[in-house]
Order: C-alpha cells, then structure tokens, then sequence
C-alpha cells in the first residue's frame, strides 16, 4: 500500500479508512513528527467516538502503508523512514517460514472448545460479550519434535473448521472452503513463560521463556478473519520475517 489510499475519493469510505486519511493528513502536515507517539487507540476512540476496532483498523492500515510503526508496550509512533524496521506489511506465516528453511511442519489439533470473548476479543470481532468464539488449539510439529503452541479464535461462522483436516495449512483450508482470504492485520513479539499446559506440551520446564507472537488478522475486505497466539520454542525455531504476501499459516 502507499500514500494514495488516503487520498480523498468520491465513493464514501468506511469509518476506519476516514480515521486514517485524517491522521495521514496530520502526519503528512507535520503535526506529527516523525517518531512522534500518537494518541492511544482508548484516546482515539474517545476524540473521534468511533469503536476502539474501528481506530485499530486504521492505525493498521497506516502500519501497512508504512507511516506508522507499533511497538507493544509503548504505543503507535510516525515512522522515520519508508519501511520500518519492524513493521511487517504483510504476515508470513510458520508454514511459509520452515520452507523457506527447507523445513516441513505438521500439526495436531489438541483441544477445542466453544467460549465468551474477552473484552479485547470483542473489539476486534465487534461483537458483545454474550456472543461465542470457536477456540482451536494445535500443537505444531518440526522435524517430529513439538515447537509451537498455537491458539487462534474465530466467530462461529467458522465452526465447521473443527471437521476439517488441520494437520497442515489453516489458511488453505480458509481459502478453499470458505473462500476467505487471510491479507492484512498486526503482529507483536513478546516473550511469555511456559505454564503447566505449555510445559507438557512442548516438553520444557516450567516458567521455560517462550516466544509469544500474537496476530490479528483481516480479509480481503478489512472484515476481522481471526486472532491467534504462538508460544514458540526459540531453541528449535527461529522466526524469520520478509515482505511477501499472506500466505499458508
């Protein structure tokens, strides 16, 4: 994406395109420097009155196009060069990742189950809290041994996922069943440590650091697709990023 797809157009645009353009504006009008932090998504949301997914879709959009970079823990800043460091303007997924590597991988469903949303869950699904999410957790696999933990949750319109064959490519299965195609979204890099279920699981001891890579992830049409968790193994995997396009997962 570049700057044009904040230039002004004569078909109406959805709130969270509005919200961009208006800080692309401000950004390209100095009004915030480079490297300048900008309101938080909660003050955003209360200057504006838009939902807090509606100021989150937009501060993606401007991560996409490369003017604003996210940093977990201390907020969006304007980004001081074309392409910054760490933002990534598109996923790549472990899938991709190992064969890149010349590695292969294989998962294993381990549990799945039907749950309420959290509050954060609910904003990005904007959906209330008495609505369901299917929870689908795999154990992924390389070179035989377990490395990564992986959690994702998506709305019920998905629930017939847990019939399908997960064993290799969730966003296969997305695209060619249902038509979906995983684009756009955000992702953090955190370091957690293994709790009980974790520490089974991937065969370590408990409080083991584990990486924590977190996704939220859009369609083709910037409706919210699903959000996930990685707890990785950095000893037996190393995440690698590029700028290719989203593809298996």
């Amino acid at each position: 994406m570049n700057s044009k797809a904040f230039d002004n157009q004569s078909v109406p645009k959805p709130l969270y395109e509005q919200l961009a353009d208006d800080i692309y504006i401000s950004i390209k009008n100095n009004d915030y420097p480079v490297r300048t932090k900008l309101p938080t998504e909660k003050e955003l949301h209360l200057t504006t009155g838009m939902s807090r997914s509606t100021v989150r879709k937009a501060l993606d959009l401007l991560v996409k196009a490369d003017l604003v970079v996210k940093i977990h823990g201390k907020g969006s800043f304007v980004s001081g060069s074309k392409k910054a460091a760490n933002t990534v303007t598109h996923f790549t997924s472990l899938t991709e990742n190992l064969a890149e590597m010349g590695k292969t991988a294989f998962s294993k469903v381990v549990n799945y189950e039907f749950v309420k949303p959290t509050h954060d869950q609910c904003e990005f699904f904007n959906i209330n809290k008495n609505s369901t999410l299917l929870m689908i957790e795999r154990l992924r696999y390389m070179d035989q041994k377990p490395f990564c933990i992986d959690t994702s949750w998506f709305t019920i319109d998905f629930e017939s996922l847990v019939k399908e064959d997960l064993s290799g490519s969730l966003y296969t299965v997305l695209r060619k069943k249902y038509s979906v195609n995983p684009t756009s979204g955000s992702k953090t890099f955190t370091i957690t440590y293994a709790g009980p279920n974790a520490s089974f699981l991937l065969d370590v001891a408990p409080q083991t650091p584990l990486m924590l890579i977190q996704d939220s992830v859009y369609d083709e049409n910037g409706k919210p697709l699903h959000l996930s968790t990685q707890q990785i193994r950095s000893d037996r995997y190393k995440y690698a990023i590029n700028q290719k396009s989203l593809t298996d997962k």
